[in-house]
């Protein structure tokens, strides 16, 4: 039996596996903005809030690409799987967490999803009556800054 909190994934291909322990946030929100939309090749994806000093590669080592001034996403090199996000250090009070692709992991069905963010970006053809509180932006107790949705 997995330790309670801990969780581990990996891509496609298996050349890259993780390792993390949820923190007390335990935020797993759908993000609608283009950046999102655009690495995932979906209408959304999925993110968890670990934070970063509990989260470890444990096989292989992904690339990254800084996606905008703010960020930088990691994925794996030989398949294309989407592991993180993660704000720059710069960021500090923000860079302490780092958001993991919820499609990624081993056991997604072990987390449940919290609420949804960058709405504003939602495509319009796409519905979600699940309740979850929706937000424009970013997540408010998180950064108000819009400069986060670009």
């Amino acid at each position: 039996m997995a330790e309670p909190g801990v969780h581990e994934g990996g891509c496609l291909c298996g050349a890259v596996r993780y390792r993390g322990r949820l923190g007390e946030s335990k935020t797993v929100t759908h993000c609608y903005c283009r950046m999102c939309r655009k690495v995932s090749g979906g209408t959304f994806l999925t993110w968890v809030e670990f934070p970063a000093k509990d989260f470890a590669y444990t096989k292989g080592q992904p690339r990254y690409f800084k996606s905008s001034e703010i960020a930088v996403r990691r994925f794996c090199g030989s398949c294309g799987c989407q592991f993180t996000y993660q704000y720059v250090p710069e960021l500090e009070s923000i860079s302490e967490s780092i958001w993991v692709a919820a499609g990624s992991l081993d056991r997604p069905d072990d987390i449940a999803p919290t609420d949804h963010i960058f709405t504003d970006n939602q495509l319009p053809w796409l519905h979600s009556d699940d309740g979850l509180p929706r937000w424009p932006g970013q997540l408010p107790w998180l950064h108000s800054d819009d400069r986060l949705s670009r």
